[in-house]
């Protein structure tokens, strides 16, 4: 308010300067993995207005590294975030010791990988060659593994000479070739005579005795 005379210039009116915005600053977000981020802004705290807009930063990403690997599955973890993820592990080459055994019991070659039949998980193991005796050793603990896992079967041999073993056919009514407190092995032998065996306590049984062992045409 302010007063004026009517017969003259007499006023009281008088400018008061505008008092300027006053500044507060609209923090930075930093960008994560799979969530954008902003740059700082600044705007007033009075009218609100934006004096700097605060800028979209796009999102990083997920930057895997390797994390682990198995027989079955190469595991990764994000550098940043700590996210996890796992593939097929398509190739692999004597990772277990004592999976593939000559007819002396000692550790044979072998590559190993993880491909599909028929939309399901099966573990092909492959050894270099197929003298005779070379057999494929199970651990219990292996197969309940690759059970959680969701690999179906283990294909074993190479050529015409192949046996393949369903999984969840295994069962502790089996003979293990060797028991105690701490190991037991579920033990199979391709023969190159295209003949296919289980291997047990008591020599060669046919694998036909056993149900979810057969050999691949």
């Amino acid at each position: 308010m302010y007063d004026t005379c009517s017969r003259c210039d007499y006023t009281t009116y008088a400018e008061i300067p505008a008092k300027g915005h006053t500044e507060t600053v609209d923090p930075a977000v930093p960008a994560a993995c799979t969530e954008a981020g902003l740059t700082e802004g600044k705007r007033c705290a009075v009218c609100g207005a934006v004096l700097e807009k605060q800028l979209v930063i796009p999102a990083l990403g997920h930057d895997y590294r390797e994390a682990g690997r198995t027989i079955t599955r190469v595991s990764f973890r994000c550098k940043n975030c700590g996210d996890t993820r796992w593939e097929d592990n398509a190739y692999s080459r004597n990772l277990i010791p004592g999976l593939v055994r000559d007819k002396e019991g000692k550790n044979a070659d072998y590559t190993a990988g993880v491909g599909y039949q028929g939309g399901k998980r099966v573990l092909n193991v492959q050894p270099d060659g197929l003298p005779d005796g070379v057999s494929l050793y199970l651990e219990p603990a292996q197969v309940k593994q690759w059970l959680r896992e969701d690999v179906f079967a283990v294909i074993f041999g190479k050529g015409e000479t192949k046996l393949q073993i369903i999984l969840d056919e295994i069962s502790d009514a089996w003979f293990p070739l060797e028991k105690g407190e701490k190991n037991a092995f579920y033990v199979f032998a391709a023969v190159p005579e295209a003949a296919v065996y289980a291997e047990t306590k008591g020599g060669l049984i046919p694998a036909e005795t056993f149900a979810g062992v057969t050999l691949l045409p």
